[in-house]
């Protein structure tokens, strides 16, 4: 194993960095849709509709793109979903059309 193996693979097996960076990739992506909702770039109605072909947006858990959410914020995100009896480590490919229906109105309520 040469230094620079050692490095960036410490168990010797070239596999490790494929998955390393496979994980890196989904975090940063995960990452960019959060600001995207922060920012209005990406609307949270739009987000729920790509839930079921995007996979990435699928296995992202609800509180972190729903805090982000513009007007909501982290008490309010908290509070939203224990009154639809959704854990905070739900997933968002987990969420039923109606607690759906519920988040858009919560976010429209709060934007206005």
């Amino acid at each position: 194993m040469t230094s620079s193996t050692a490095a960036t693979d410490p168990f010797g097996n070239a596999a490790y960095a494929d998955v390393f960076e496979r994980v890196e990739s989904v975090r940063s992506q995960r990452d960019l849709i959060v600001e995207a909702v922060r920012s209005r770039e990406l609307q949270v109605a739009v987000l729920l509709t790509e839930r079921a072909s995007e996979p990435i947006i699928a296995s992202m858990k609800v509180l972190p793109w729903l805090e982000a959410a513009p007007g909501l914020g982290k008490v309010a995100s908290r509070r939203l979903l224990a009154s639809m009896d959704v854990a905070d480590d739900s997933l968002t490919s987990a969420l039923e059309n109606h607690q759906i229906e519920q988040i858009l109105q919560a976010i429209d309520q709060a934007s206005s």
